[in-house]
């Protein structure tokens, strides 16, 4: 998580690209919990997006 420490002081929020981004295939390529609680520490709100129309938001919840 050092590059969110090192985020400009003016990021108030950030829009994730799930496939590609937060995992590829079916591995998260980072430690998501973490991820998420950090922004959270920082008050940087998070938007979660993606172009599949294959996966339900019930099966997306359960892969974060």
């Amino acid at each position: 998580m050092q590059q969110i420490q090192t985020l400009p002081a003016n990021v108030r929020a950030i829009i994730f690209d799930l496939d590609g981004v937060l995992w590829r295939g079916r591995n998260s390529t980072c430690d998501l919990p973490t991820l998420f609680h950090k922004l959270s520490e920082l008050s940087i709100k998070y938007m979660l997006a993606t172009n599949s129309g294959v996966e339900t938001i019930a099966s997306i919840k359960e892969r974060m």
